[in-house]
């Protein structure tokens, strides 16, 4: 692209007009976009800066020109307040996702786009309109224009996309559709102002084992190294236009572009990894003494883990998880390293006390026990759940209990089982719990709640 613009021909007030408030309209969806996007973003600033015109004479242009036109004007009504005329939430892409992706809008567009693009190919090599075609859609023929499917381009071009940024783009298509239309002529940008790079995500809230990814307006001849504790090695994962680059450890890391002597760094820090949370563990309860586990998300090279309430926390790399007892309460940090001795992880875990468990009699319903079950049996035996803690072990160490119509002094049984004579079931009328004490696996308590079993006979 040029600095300057050439206008064919002289155009009446009325056209005029309409340019004049068709630019201010772009400016006005400039303020709508993030401010990072559009610092790394060069190239389309320029766009915003060249006029634009809507006088398309060649048929070829037409079908594509008008249904980008209707998309502007149908997507801008459903993101836009029409009493304010502000863009409801500029910086959200769920509108754009519904409207271009989930109602196939950009498909249409690719069908017209993609007829356009064939009708260019069939042009001789040095046509001048070809020529300029290959140039302003070079991005989008490497990212799926010429496939009859378009959903490559589609995604590429419109998923996860800011509503404002999504407005701008199809400002922007309507330019190169002017510019291929010819009143506006062009000459090439000077290749030294354009930056190598377009667009880079992820990159504030990069962690050990994400995905960085870098968007260059073209790869080609260019070479890509990543330097760390002065070894340098060379990135070669591509996407498309895309460049990934995964960290494998906490670090300060320097990229460096180079095409043909044009050179670029880029500087990034990779943050410690933090245990991975989904809807099934995202209410996950810690409590000391009873076995858990905390899965874990793109570590590379895990070595061993550990943690300030388990001794001994087992590390499982096929599943990705680590599996703990905790010994206390409170807070427990956990801490993983590589082979290389390098950080990983470092995340922790709130570890509550053990719960009061409920005390229950076998074979009772709502604290009343049946006389002939208990002449059967001959056994009163307690038990201690909680439902929170389903399989840990609550031991009954002993029971304070008063038998009424038997002897009303305070008995201690030890264990969790009394045996009854026939005689002393058929005295026995209330069964008066006083306290039991239960040890867990690393603790021991006193439950003090009376609670009283009546017989049925």
């Amino acid at each position: 692209m040029s600095n300057y613009v050439r206008i064919k021909n002289s155009k009446n007030l009325r056209f005029k007009l309409i340019s004049l408030l068709y630019l201010l309209f772009i400016s006005l969806s400039i303020i709508q976009i993030p401010i990072e996007w559009l610092r790394i973003n060069g190239p389309i600033t320029s766009y915003f800066l060249k006029p634009q015109v809507e006088n398309i004479k060649k048929e070829e242009l037409k079908n594509v020109y008008e249904i980008v036109l209707k998309l502007d004007k149908e997507f801008t009504k459903t993101i836009v307040d029409s009493e304010t005329g502000k863009l409801n939430e500029p910086n959200e892409y769920a509108s754009t996702d519904v409207f271009f992706i989930k109602q196939n809008n950009a498909i249409k567009l690719h069908q017209e786009l993609h007829s356009l693009s064939t009708y260019f190919s069939k042009l001789p090599a040095n046509n001048i309109k070809k020529i300029t075609f290959d140039k302003l859609f070079i991005e989008d023929l490497d990212n799926g224009l010429n496939n009859k499917d378009g959903t490559k381009w589609a995604e590429w071009k419109f998923k996860h996309t800011p509503a404002s940024v999504a407005i701008s783009l199809l400002a922007e298509l309507q330019l190169r559709l002017n510019l291929l239309n010819g009143d506006i002529e062009v000459k090439d940008d000077e290749k030294e102002n354009e930056p190598l790079l377009n667009m880079a995500f992820n990159v504030e809230n990069l962690r050990v084992g994400d995905s960085l990814k870098l968007v260059f307006k073209d790869k080609r001849l260019l070479k890509a190294t990543v330097t760390e504790g002065g070894k340098t090695l060379s990135l070669n994962n591509w996407n498309g236009d895309t460049l990934l680059f995964i960290p494998t450890h906490v670090g300060e890391y320097d990229l460096d572009f180079d095409r043909a002597g044009k050179k670029e760094k880029f500087h990034l820090s990779s943050g410690t990894k933090g245990f991975s949370v989904t809807n099934e563990n995202k209410f996950q309860t810690f409590y000391e003494g009873k076995k858990s586990k905390l899965n874990f998300l793109n570590l590379p090279d895990v070595q061993s883990v550990t943690c300030d309430c388990d001794h001994n926390p087992i590390l499982s790399k096929t599943v990705n998880c680590v599996e703990f007892i905790p010994y206390k309460n409170g807070w427990c940090k956990f801490i993983m390293i590589s082979n290389g001795n390098r950080l990983l992880l470092s995340d922790s875990v709130y570890v509550q006390s053990v719960p009061v468990p409920f005390i229950f009699v076998d074979g009772s319903s709502e604290n009343n026990l049946s006389y002939s079950r208990l002449m059967q049996t001959k056994t009163i035996s307690f038990d201690a759940k909680h439902p929170e803690m389903p399989g840990f072990e609550y031991k009954i160490e002993s029971v304070k209990l008063r038998l009424v119509g038997i002897d009303n002094n305070v008995k201690t049984i030890i264990g969790c089982k009394m045996q009854c004579t026939d005689e002393e079931i058929r005295k026995l009328k209330f069964l008066i719990v006083e306290a039991v004490n239960i040890k867990s696996t690393n603790k021991k308590f006193d439950v003090l709640k009376q609670f009283v079993i009546q017989i049925n006979k």
